[in-house]
Order: C-alpha cells, then sequence, then structure tokens
C-alpha cells in the first residue's frame, strides 16, 4: 500500500524517502493510517505492545521499503512493523475518548506523529 497521493505533494522532494509508508499528513501536520487513524510512536522495542490490543503496530510489507527516516523493523513474532527515527510505530483502535483514558497514553508513553517531527504544541498522550 502506497502513500496517498497528497502526501507526495505535501512532502515533495521527500516523496521518495515514504512512498511505501501506508500514512498521510494531515492538513495541522499530524500523520495517520489511510483510514485517518492518528499514528503514534512509542518508546522501546517493537513487539513490547501485543498485537491486537487497543494499540496496534502500523505493520510493513515483505516487498515495502524503508528510507532515511520511516525504516522497517522485524516483532519477535516475526511480522514487520514500520519504525520512526527507531521508535515503533502504532494506532489506536478505538475512539479518541477512550484513547484519552488509556493509563499509558495519560503518561505520556505515546507520542503523536508530526510532520515536521515533533514540531511544537503536539507531543506526547494527555496533552
Amino acid at each position: 500500500m502506497g502513500v496517498a497521493a497528497a502526501l507526495g505533494a505535501v512532502l515533495s522532494g521527500c516523496a521518495e524517502e515514504t512512498a511505501n509508508v501506508p500514512a498521510k499528513i494531515t492538513s495541522i501536520g499530524t500523520y495517520t493510517t489511510l483510514k485517518g487513524q492518528d499514528l503514534f510512536t512509542a518508546r522501546g522495542n517493537p513487539g513490547e505492545v501485543p498485537a491486537g490490543g487497543a494499540w496496534v503496530p502500523l505493520y510493513a510489507r515483505v516487498d515495502d521499503s524503508s528510507g532515511t527516516d520511516f525504516k522497517i523493523v522485524n516483532r519477535p513474532d516475526g511480522t514487520l512493523q514500520w519504525a520512526f527515527r527507531g521508535e515503533p510505530v502504532y494506532y489506536y483502535n478505538g475512539s479518541d475518548a477512550s484513547r484519552s483514558e488509556d493509563p499509558e497514553y495519560r503518561t505520556g508513553k505515546w507520542k503523536l506523529l508530526t510532520y515536521p517531527y515533533g514540531r511544537g504544541g503536539v507531543t506526547s498522550g494527555g496533552h
């Protein structure tokens, strides 16, 4: 699955870097899945967050290719996952309201993935 056409237009020179990542950038500069779910990074190794729970890995395919910032990493269960600058990428499989009540979200384990990365005002959970 490739990036939405809008991502190429927004990133222009960086489009080649993210060509295989199943994500897009919103008008406010956050990365989302192609279905519009916010993407987050989590400190730690892939596989620390169990697949199939509320926090779902952004899986990669065998034929996807890594770039400079987005890399494909191996999970302990043998599946592939996208990571951004070394941090595994996930999305929350639930409502925004239930996400804001998630204890790990409230303690700041999760960082909303933004472009450019880490721009002011949008950082960790609970903010």
